[in-house]
């Protein structure tokens, strides 16, 4: 893996590996972290119309959760110029029921300012042509393309209001470096470096979900009961 464009990109989520809809995820701000911190340090390293920067081809690993060894694999080099780019992608995976074949394509990239210095770099999608942070290959696709071009939606549409407090409850508790495990009264202790006033405001929110949460419950239970 080449250091200029960051490490592989690895795991559970938006650099990223599997989503729920089974869609492997290139994460364009992961590509290019590795990249924007050697900016800093070397300012020389900016690429120009007249002079753009050739990056080598560098491996993105995907794993799944519990198991080392990658799944899937994809070679990624990148020519940057001033205010737009070329990805290059190389790849054959076996998804979960269907394989890719053996892929080799381009990718557009465009840079956009940032309000206080620095620039935001996006994938320009194949299909749709239109600016993306993240593409994605769903099992049964051959190439990275946005959510819109393969019609995904997100986990949130797909759940119930009860799993969807569940869901901002559970991300609560993660702010307080605490698991979830259900709904109880008594929330995680305030982690050390935090200020009290942050831990007061996630515990306010956590009793306003467990409040929602607690009347969907009873009004279930209450519609049950009127069936019987």
């Amino acid at each position: 893996s080449s250091d200029l464009m960051g490490g592989p990109t690895s795991g559970r989520r938006g650099g990223q590996a599997t989503v729920e809809c089974r869609s492997l995820v290139l994460s364009v701000d992961r590509v290019m972290q590795g990249y924007t911190k050697a900016l800093r340090k070397y300012p020389l390293l900016t690429p120009s119309d007249d002079q753009p920067l050739s990056l080598p081809w560098n491996t993105l690993r995907w794993t799944r959760s519990g198991v080392r060894e990658p799944w899937a694999e994809v070679e990624l080099r990148l020519e940057l110029h001033a205010n737009d780019g070329t990805a290059w992608l190389r790849y054959d995976i076996d998804h979960v029921s269907q394989k890719t074949g053996p892929q080799d394509y381009s990718v557009a990239m465009v840079a956009t300012p940032c309000r206080f210095g620095g620039q935001r770099w996006w994938w320009i999608c194949p299909t749709t042509l239109k600016r993306v942070a993240n593409l994605y290959l769903p099992n049964g696709g051959d190439r990275f393309l946005s959510r819109r071009a393969y019609r995904l939606s997100y986990a949130s549409q797909r759940q119930s209001p009860t799993g969807r407090m569940h869901d901002r409850i559970g991300k609560l508790y993660v702010r307080l470096g605490a698991a979830y495990r259900g709904l109880s009264w008594e929330w995680p202790p305030k982690p050390k470096r935090m200020h009290w006033r942050t831990y007061k405001t996630i515990c306010a929110r956590l009793e306003a979900e467990a409040n929602g949460l607690g009347m969907g419950l009873a009004q279930v239970a209450e519609r049950l009961t009127r069936g019987n």
